[in-house]
């Protein structure tokens, strides 16, 4: 069994190329397991660009390594799509190896009705992970879909976080008002940790060489590349 959630996700991870900024991630995330897990309440956010291991991370492998040393643990894991899911739910259990019980919870939303949260009733967990919420255009200029998924997010910090838990939400940005500036704003004396991660950082160094960022950021509007890409929203 592994020691830490690096040394597991290293070991899981098929074909890993270990950037700094996965090791980056890993790392936060070892500290505040280690630090604040079934101790004190801890809330962070993790943003980055698209396509850079953001589900398979935080969704998968590491609700999986924390079942592996705690199969008692309480994990909630919220998303916008199947992949968060069906999907994850079935490699999970594959990935875990222990049948999953009633603590775990996997929800899809896709925030045009809200009643899927309430299948949570009254459950409380030691981690929930809210993933990419905001994944394309439409869930950004829709109000009631944005209106939704604030009412989510209030919910769940609110009503479903027990003593000692650990809230994490992980995406990208896309705008002044999306989701990570409201859990900063609306919920601001939380103390968020908030973990940025630009594709080019400002020295000029390049976040992974799995992409081809320039490439992309002449052919993508410059809002989006500075939102999505470089976690700074320009409106």
């Amino acid at each position: 069994m592994e020691n830490n959630f690096r040394n597991y996700f290293v070991k899981k991870f098929i074909n890993l190329e270990m950037y700094p900024y996965i090791d980056d991630i890993l790392s936060k995330i070892d500290y505040e397991i280690e630090t604040n897990l079934f101790k004190n309440k801890s809330y962070l956010i993790f943003d980055l660009p698209p396509r850079h291991l953001k589900t398979e991370l935080f969704c998968k492998y590491l609700p999986s390594y924390l079942y592996s040393k705690n199969d008692k643990i309480n994990i909630c894991v919220v998303g916008t799509n199947n992949y968060s899911s069906e999907k994850i739910f079935r490699e999970f259990k594959i990935l875990s190896k222990i049948k999953l019980r009633e603590n775990f919870s996997c929800t899809n939303l896709n925030f045009n009705s809200y009643s899927n949260l309430s299948l949570l009733k009254g459950a409380r967990y030691d981690l929930i992970i809210t993933d990419d919420f905001i994944n394309d255009e439409h869930k950004l200029n829709n109000k009631l879909i944005r209106d939704s998924m604030k009412q989510c997010l209030n919910q769940l910090i609110r009503k479903h976080m027990k003593k000692g838990g650990i809230f994490i939400h992980v995406g990208s940005r896309w705008s002044l008002n999306d989701n990570t500036a409201y859990l900063m704003t609306k919920f601001k004396k939380l103390e968020w940790k908030h973990l940025i991660y630009k594709a080019i950082d400002d020295d000029g160094k390049f976040l992974s060489d799995r992409f081809d960022y320039q490439l992309l950021k002449d052919n993508i509007h410059k809002t989006f590349w500075s939102a999505l890409y470089q976690q700074s929203p320009m409106y």
